[in-house]
């Protein structure tokens, strides 16, 4: 029998600590910006600004959980 866990409040915030994976694709500058990458598409995160991120990631994480990037 599986259980569902609603992860979201009504407003469609997360719930914290209920997630046990996350992935993220933060659009960063990793080898994208000849011809072909992702600089000439959108904005480019820092990486200041992705590990920015840890603070928000580890409130809406659960214990022990997995966070791919």
């Amino acid at each position: 029998m599986s259980i569902h866990i609603n992860h979201n409040l009504p407003d469609k915030t997360p719930l914290p600590g209920t997630f046990r994976a996350a992935l993220c694709d933060p659009p960063w500058s990793l080898q994208q910006k000849g011809d072909l990458g992702a600089a000439n598409h959108y904005d480019l995160m820092t990486d200041e600004r992705i590990l920015g991120m840890g603070e928000a990631m580890q409130e809406i994480m659960a214990e022990n959980s997995f966070c791919f990037l």
